[in-house]
């Protein structure tokens, strides 16, 4: 059988068609979608090292302020009181208020050492009621050294309770003061 010229071109025409058609649909689509897959995969890198870039000039920004949170964490822990446990802590308070009073020329009548509280989780407070005998001159001197004392005191609970003699008025405050640990981690 005999193929006319026209057929020929006909079907030289159609296979040439078939042929774009399947290089269009095999070739250039895959390339295209692999050229933008691509692209979008360096964007998203592109935006990652820019992430990572911002981060690594910040580094010395961070390491001051880390630096900075550091000291005043130290300064804080140095108002701590040095005992590692409860007992300790209140043994050196005894002798931190006893102290103070005796410099203020103040009286202490009684103290009783109250129960302790955990603060968070490795902090502890340990807190003294204290009678006193003073005037009010030795108070006010005795509340003015546990206010400006290096280590922190609290004050709480503060009651003034007056006695009368024949010759006399006689003051009797009754304070709680406290003072805080950091607690061993064992």
């Amino acid at each position: 059988m005999k193929i006319s010229k026209r057929d020929r071109r006909v079907l030289i025409i159609g296979g040439l068609f078939a042929a774009l058609v399947l290089m269009v649909l095999y070739v250039i689509l895959p390339f295209l979608d692999a050229q933008s897959e691509i692209d979008t995969k360096l964007q998203l890198a592109e935006k990652r090292l820019q992430q990572s870039l911002k981060v690594i000039q910040s580094e010395s920004y961070y390491r001051t302020q880390q630096l900075e949170l550091d000291e005043i964490l130290r300064k804080y822990q140095a108002q701590l009181l040095d005992a590692e446990d409860s007992n300790r802590a209140r043994v050196q308070l005894q002798a931190i208020v006893r102290d103070l009073a005796e410099e203020s020329g103040v009286t202490i009548s009684r103290t009783t050492p109250l129960q302790e509280r955990t603060v968070g989780e490795d902090y502890s407070e340990v807190t003294l009621q204290i009678n006193l005998d003073s005037g009010m001159q030795e108070l006010a001197n005795f509340l003015y050294a546990l206010s400006t004392h290096p280590k922190f005191l609290k004050v709480e609970q503060f009651r003034i309770n007056m006695r009368r003699s024949r010759r006399e008025v006689r003051m009797q405050p009754q304070l709680h003061v406290s003072a805080f640990i950091k607690l061993s981690r064992v």
